[in-house]
């Protein structure tokens, strides 16, 4: 996924952060990248759904770790770094661990701060912590002429379709503009050794 420190909240109905880029990213068939090479190695910097803005959070975060230990992906983790000295181990989700559950509000629940706020189901759902790229190339449809679409069983938002691709297979299609990040997809993928879906 490709990661951003958000300054706000972004939810699809508020057509903010993310969309109108013109960089050819997301919506799968036909714009999808086809190379296997590119990599951009571990994007670790976002930061929890409910952090809001970034300059917030880092004030009011004391690194307590209560969302760490309650998170039910296992994905969020104490910063080293990623974030600057200022994020020193404040919570930061590591998509190379797992995902941020769709049906999971434990970090928003349990921050004693307010750095992280509680978020309903939906509104969870609608706050978008990054943007999916689809790397055609890697994927073991194209790649192995195999089988599979593990990538749109388990995306909450219906950010992920299968299409028509060749021999009666199917590939992913990717609408960015439904994608809120959550890194489902890039946890199923069974590409090796790197993942089609980041």
């Amino acid at each position: 996924f490709e990661r951003f420190l958000s300054d706000r909240f972004d939810h699809r109905s508020g057509g903010g952060r993310g969309r109108g880029r013109g960089d050819g990213r997301g919506r799968g068939g036909d714009n999808a990248s086809d190379e296997s090479h590119e990599s951009h190695g571990p994007r670790v910097r976002t930061l929890p759904p409910g952090a809001g803005n970034a300059e917030r959070f880092h004030d009011a975060c004391t690194a307590c770790h209560l969302c760490v230990a309650r998170c039910k992906g296992q994905v969020l983790r104490p910063a080293l770094t990623e974030n600057g000295w200022r994020g020193f181990v404040q919570p930061i989700m590591d998509l190379g661990r797992g995902y941020c559950a769709d049906d999971c509000h434990a970090c928003g629940d349990v921050c004693p701060t307010g750095a992280i706020l509680p978020l309903g189901h939906a509104l969870k759902r609608a706050t978008r912590i990054g943007t999916v790229k689809f790397r055609r190339g890697r994927c073991v449809v194209k790649r192995e002429d195999k089988e599979c679409g593990k990538c749109a069983e388990v995306c909450p938002t219906g950010a992920i379709r299968m299409v028509s691709f060749r021999g009666g297979l199917e590939i992913p299609e990717v609408d960015e503009d439904l994608c809120n990040g959550c890194g489902a997809c890039e946890f199923v993928c069974p590409a090796t050794p790197e993942k089609a879906i980041t």
